[in-house]
């Protein structure tokens, strides 16, 4: 969410200075820091599923500021997520595979999440 953007932008540093330090690249994350980040559980890799969920969680707390879950592209990385939820939906629709499983269909429709707009649930269909 928003409010642990700083917080967030930090750990994802913190990931990608031990990329370039595996690569032999230049990186600002000493031995020192990485045996203090490994003592506190510090997670290094993101699956796909947490930075799902993480999403998830960002948007219900913008439905909670703003009533819905029509997040605009103009919003960033949240409108960018809403839209490729939108996108993966449609692609069930036409028989396509899509990362977008049952759950997470139930998920984002258990918010109130809006496939297009004024259609809330059912099966895709290809006009959406």
């Amino acid at each position: 969410p928003q409010r642990n953007n700083a917080l967030g932008q930090w750990v994802n540093t913190q990931r990608k200075n031990l990329v370039y330090r595996e690569k032999g690249k230049r990186s600002h994350i000493t031995r020192q820091r990485m045996d203090m980040l490994n003592e506190i559980g510090f997670d290094w890799v993101k699956d796909k599923e947490t930075q799902w969920n993480d999403k998830l969680n960002e948007l219900i707390v913008y439905k909670r500021v703003f009533d819905h879950t029509n997040v605009p592209r103009s919003q960033g990385s949240l409108g960018m997520w809403v839209r490729r939820q939108r996108r993966n939906y449609k692609l069930i629709s036409i028989g396509k595979t899509s990362p977008l499983t049952e759950e997470r269909i139930y998920a984002l429709e258990s918010i109130g999440f809006l496939w297009s707009h004024g259609r809330r649930k059912g099966k895709p269909t290809s006009s959406t």
